[in-house]
């Protein structure tokens, strides 16, 4: 595959003296024909143009590729890996042909806000004194024919600790890494370590956040697509056991000396042991979030934001 580079033919006004703070958007794609089109054309409809859009295709064998060709003089460059890479290596692999301070990774089936860029580069240049280490928003969520089923809830005072992001999790990861514009160069010198499992996005959150300010916006700025046959919705034991992993490592080498933050962990731990065991109990926590989640179900089953209807 080639390497294409053609800011050059682009009418818009890409990074100049006036973008403070510069954000790339990067679509890591593979295989994701079926969604791929209205990805990219949510990142051509931005209403700020000062970003630098990349595309990464990683040897997909679909036409993902007749797709991308479509959108030549509008993705700024495009770019392969040598060799068909894991989700982890192929993401860092990403992060040495951007050049700007921020970047976003918006998954090849999700579906940006017109106002995306927007938000977060006008966040970003009101928190200028801070050295923020990364931006983040809720989402919607929606389902493979792109109707709305459910709402994200943050929480507001957010503080933007290795601590404070831990407790959100303990209470449910609702984090998604197209959500994100990641400072690239605290991104670079992050290991990511291979005890993790499949946890690589909700790692990427606690870690980064113990680094800098975390800067919450609280308006739902990406749109992530949830398929049935995903992890974290047909295999409920895979899903949970990365969950495991990934506490197990922060408990090890994260907390270790904190204690009440272990004594957390290890509840956890021991709840995702009983779901992996078959042995799965429902606190009076689960049952009030389920009923919630069915309540959104019924309420947004069949809504659709008006950016996407056709």
């Amino acid at each position: 595959m080639r390497n294409y580079d053609v800011s050059q033919k682009k009418q818009k006004i890409k990074i100049n003296n006036a973008c403070k703070n510069n954000i790339s958007i990067v679509i890591p794609n593979r295989n994701n024909e079926k969604y791929l089109d209205s990805c990219i054309q949510s990142v051509v409809n931005q209403k700020d143009s000062c970003f630098t859009f990349i595309v990464s295709d990683n040897h997909s064998s679909d036409g993902s590729m007749n797709i991308i060709d479509s959108y030549r003089d509008s993705i700024d460059k495009f770019i392969s890996p040598p060799r068909p890479l894991g989700y982890k290596e192929h993401l860092f692999w990403i992060l040495e042909h951007v050049q700007t301070e921020f970047v976003i990774f918006l998954a090849g089936d999700d579906i940006a806000h017109t106002e995306l860029i927007y938000c977060y580069r006008k966040s970003l240049e009101k928190n200028i004194v801070k050295n923020i280490a990364f931006l983040c928003s809720p989402f919607y969520y929606i389902d493979k024919n792109t109707n709305i089923y459910r709402i994200s809830i943050w929480d507001r005072r957010y503080e933007g600790t290795k601590q404070n992001m831990l407790h959100v999790f303990l209470n449910g990861p609702i984090c998604n890494i197209s959500s994100v514009a990641w400072k690239v160069n605290n991104l670079k010198s992050l290991h990511i370590p291979d005890e993790i499992g499949n946890s690589i996005d909700w790692y990427l959150y606690i870690m980064m956040s113990s680094r800098n300010d975390v800067l919450l916006i609280n308006k739902r700025l990406l749109f992530y697509r949830v398929h049935s046959a995903s992890t974290g919705n047909s295999n409920i034991v895979a899903h949970t056991d990365n969950c495991k992993r990934l506490f197990i490592y922060l408990k090890k080498n994260e907390f270790k000396d904190d204690a009440e933050i272990i004594k957390k962990i290890e509840i956890n731990i021991e709840a995702f042991s009983k779901v992996i065991d078959g042995k799965q109990t429902y606190s009076i926590n689960y049952v009030f979030k389920s009923a919630l989640f069915f309540i959104y179900k019924l309420i947004f089953k069949w809504y659709r934001h008006p950016q996407l209807k056709r």
